[in-house]
């Protein structure tokens, strides 16, 4: 008995030590392991392969999951061990994971849900027990890519870009039995009437990533006649960032946000505003390039902390070239003080516990700036409080005291020449 004992204990200690030298591989991006790759029509046959090294298995096994779950058998070639899996008649998500038997015990090999990869795919992992599966997409064999979609690069955009800039256009509307897209075969959308709604708590009601906004990309439908007026494709549209690089579009992008809320325009979401005097509503840069015309310089009132989260150059160089003068705000984010400064635009900061509520002031009133440029002509010197006046629709004069954050003397130097730019040329004419 005492033999057996030992013999049985021996195994036991061995075993972990034979699983560590066998090692399980597959990856779902390479034909190699599964073709064809990627996403497939309905009926489709699939090679899926795994390769074992390191012990001979008694058996390879795939557990395939749809509607139903199927154990199928692989065959071995080498180390490799493969089957040829014929995909569901209907649109559908097949969960797939590898069983290996060695002797008594079973490995597994499923995703290992890496950062590095798509969702479900790539390489995976080995477990003692099952663990997570890859997915395979298959799609409606009845299905086309539309030709103008062929061979482009298509972009990821997140639900909080959205706007439903015109609700009459929903394809997808409460209520509504048809119309609206179904994910992983059959499951429903989940419809959100308000484009930023928080997304559903997966966590308590188990099902994942059927949130559907189906709003309009307002910031970039304004722009329609203008981008197709250069020739641009819609095909070809891109991010601001991208074309960043091209003031006529940044121009047109910088109060773009369709997060931004101007006060101008309660209840309304996105780059708009209001045309003075007769406040027509129309967009932000719409509304510059009219005040340009009519020969209106601009200015911005704003709350605390001005330029958090924009503080790089087109979040200045935007208001500048919108025909923006001035900020008065309670204060700024530091690095876009002094972008504003570079690029010619005076920041005024409010008299500490003053805001623009307590104030009174609702954007409606035109502002002088007292003395600012004497001020700068000499250097602003001394005291940097400005006087700033408030004149109202009814005639009323407001007389608001704010500190000019024009910090240095050379950042005054770049304001009086109108921009650092404008600085650094003048200089170098000048030698």
């Amino acid at each position: 008995m005492r033999v057996y004992i030992a013999v049985a204990a021996a195994a036991l200690f061995l075993a972990p030590a034979a699983d560590a030298r066998v090692t399980l591989f597959h990856d779902s991006f390479s034909p190699s392991y599964r073709s064809p790759g990627g996403a497939v029509a309905t009926g489709t046959p699939v090679t899926l392969r795994l390769r074992v090294t390191g012990a001979r298995p008694k058996a390879v096994t795939i557990r395939v999951e749809t509607t139903r779950v199927s154990l199928l058998r692989m065959r071995r070639t080498g180390s490799l061990w493969s089957v040829r899996y014929r995909v569901p008649a209907a649109p559908t998500v097949v969960n797939y994971a590898f069983r290996v038997t060695i002797g008594r015990r079973n490995l597994w090999y499923g995703d290992d849900n890496s950062v590095t990869d798509a969702t479900k795919g790539g390489t995976g992992r080995m477990t003692s027990s099952r663990g997570d599966n890859f997915h395979l997409t298959v799609y409606a064999r009845s299905f086309t890519t539309p030709a103008w979609l062929q061979g482009a690069v298509v972009y990821s955009i997140f639900p909080d870009r959205f706007r439903n800039g015109d609700p009459t256009n929903d394809y997808c509307r409460a209520g509504s039995t048809t119309g609206c897209p179904t994910f992983y075969g059959n499951v429903p959308a989940l419809l959100h009437p308000t484009w930023n709604e928080p997304l559903e708590d997966s966590r308590a009601t188990g099902v994942f990533n059927r949130d559907f906004f189906g709003g309009d990309l307002a910031g970039i439908q304004q722009e329609l006649p203008y981008l197709q007026s250069l020739g641009v494709k819609p095909e070809d549209f891109n991010s601001y960032g991208a074309r960043r690089g091209n003031h006529e579009v940044m121009m047109r992008g910088t109060f773009a946000n369709v997060r931004i809320k101007n006060a101008l325009v309660p209840g309304v979401e996105g780059g708009e505003t209001i045309h003075f005097p007769e406040k027509s509503p129309m967009s932000i840069y719409d509304a510059a390039m009219r005040y340009r015309e009519e020969g209106v310089p601009l200015v911005v009132v704003a709350g605390k902390e001005y330029g958090s989260g924009s503080s790089r150059d087109w979040a200045a160089k935007g208001p500048m070239l919108l025909g923006v003068r001035a900020v008065i705000a309670e204060s700024f984010e530091r690095i876009h003080r002094s972008n504003l400064v570079g690029m010619g635009v005076v920041p005024l900061e409010l008299s500490p516990g003053e805001s623009v509520a307590s104030l009174g002031l609702t954007g409606h009133e035109t502002f002088e700036l007292t003395g600012l440029a004497a001020r700068l002509a000499s250097g602003l010197k001394g005291d940097r409080t400005l006087a700033v006046r408030a004149h109202g629709e009814n005639g009323s004069t407001k007389e608001i005291r704010a500190t000019v954050r024009i910090d240095t003397p050379q950042e005054v130097e770049y304001v009086r020449h109108g921009g650092i730019l404008q600085y650094v040329l003048r200089q170098l004419l000048a030698r």
